[in-house]
């Protein structure tokens, strides 16, 4: 019995994707992506995953490809390059799960199967959320101003006030990170997160209780070379910022 329904064929013009076995093949200049649903996937969720899914894919664009492992039949590959949330950082990957990135590519198609499971742990994932709807709409608003050109005329006042210390008081910066992180905000392109990337975590300020924390995708240009990466950030004081707040050392000074 066929339990799929219609794919759903995400295209993207990407001039590097190619498939990668012993060396490297390039692609049909029309390259897509097709996820297909368990039929038992709500219309809700599937649509959930597919912009999700869209997001990640652009923020990958740089660097996305199809691997092709030896063992695997000639048609199977992995997206490889493929921007993650949880894939980001081991410290929240049991917080989250990873978007399927194996399937089958068929004429100049790559179909990817979203099973019944995954679609259950996803939904079951942005329900632990959901109750945050109107932080979670201000993170993309947040990340909707940060636009290259909106970076570019920040003052030095107003991009340090973007990130969260242990050290110094929300809105401040430790002096000796000042330069580096001026300098960091303005070569790097910020994404809107996928809506999974959002959780819940016992880490931050006030003896690390529980704060409502995001990955973003970001692309930083390191010697005029794109690099894709990610960002966290909390919501803390009504307001996101931009955290570290795990790898800081010492305690909350404040």
């Amino acid at each position: 019995m066929n339990n799929r329904v219609s794919t759903v064929v995400f295209l993207f013009g990407i001039a590097g994707l190619c498939l990668y076995a012993d060396d490297f093949h390039p692609m049909p200049s029309t390259n897509a992506i097709a996820l297909s649903f368990d039929s038992r996937v709500s219309e809700a969720i599937r649509e959930s995953i597919q912009v999700d899914f869209q997001r990640c894919l652009s923020a990958s664009a740089s660097e996305i490809k199809l691997y092709h492992f030896d063992h695997d039949p000639t048609n199977r590959m992995s997206l490889a390059g493929f921007w993650q949330p949880y894939g980001c950082l081991a410290a929240t990957s049991r917080l989250g799960s990873d978007l399927p990135e194996n399937g089958i590519l068929s004429n100049d198609t790559f179909a990817i199967d979203i099973s019944y499971s995954f679609a259950t742990n996803y939904q079951r994932h942005i329900e632990t959320t959901a109750a945050y709807s109107n932080e979670i709409a201000a993170a993309y608003a947040f990340i909707g101003a940060l636009s290259p050109t909106n970076l570019n005329i920040m003052s030095t006042n107003e991009l340090l006030s973007l990130d969260l210390w242990k050290e110094v008081a929300p809105g401040e910066c430790p002096a000796q990170y000042a330069d580096s992180i001026i300098r960091n905000r303005r070569r790097t392109r910020y994404y809107a997160p996928p809506r999974h990337a959002f959780f819940m975590w016992d880490c931050g300020p006030t003896n690390n209780a529980s704060h409502l924390w995001c990955h973003i995708p970001v692309v930083i240009t390191i010697d005029q070379r794109q690099v894709v990466s990610f960002d966290m950030m909390i919501y803390f004081q009504n307001r996101w910022r931009f955290s570290t707040w795990l790898f800081q050392q010492g305690v909350q000074q404040w």
